[in-house]
């Protein structure tokens, strides 16, 4: 299935000349581009090849595939990779103790944080506690540079993967503002 996205420009209807293929396995030894979606829902494509510039509505793939190929109007074909998050993340591994206040055991267990941003982070677990999407997790856990910071969040889950044995978390709200300046600072 292709995608053609159209914009205004001047009051006239322009054809972007950019194709989104959703056939990502067709996709060359090229080494996929990361594109970050703002706030409207729009990436901003240059072509390798010409360099042409184009804005492209991206709001009707958010649920789909975002690995994708791209071609310009000048034919070359190349894949991005589109990334939705809202805050980008970072690939920390860092000990941590969590309980899910979803459940009626208190038990703190233990995992690892395997990225984190400002607006959540990865969780890998390992033991054989049970958490479920939509779940409440207290963690607390402590960033590795010089500071050594203890971080304590609630946090919502929002993604499973339990191939990977991964929960996905979303915090919650900032309990402690100073706890949102230590991440920003730690991420930056």
């Amino acid at each position: 299935m292709d995608f053609f996205f159209a914009r205004e420009r001047n009051n006239i209807s322009e054809t972007v000349a950019i194709v989104l293929h959703l056939k990502a396995a067709n996709m060359s030894n090229q080494k996929a581009v990361q594109y970050s979606v703002s706030q409207l829902g729009t990436i901003i494509v240059m072509c390798p090849s010409c360099e042409k510039v184009r804005i492209v509505d991206v709001e009707k793939l958010k649920r789909k595939k975002h690995c994708v190929q791209v071609r310009c109007s000048c034919g070359k074909i190349f894949p991005i990779q589109i990334d939705f998050r809202q805050s980008s993340r970072k690939k920390v591994h860092l000990y941590a103790e969590y309980v899910n206040d979803s459940q009626y055991t208190r038990k703190m267990r233990t995992g690892i944080v395997a990225d984190l941003s400002l607006g959540g982070l990865a969780l890998n677990i390992y033991d054989d506690q049970v958490v479920r999407l939509h779940d409440t997790l207290r963690v607390v856990f402590r960033l590795d540079n010089q500071q050594n910071r203890e971080i304590q969040k609630r946090m919502k889950v929002v993604h499973l993967d339990s191939k990977k044995r991964r929960v996905g978390c979303k915090f919650e709200r900032a309990e402690k503002r100073n706890h949102d300046t230590m991440l920003r600072g730690y991420l930056c």
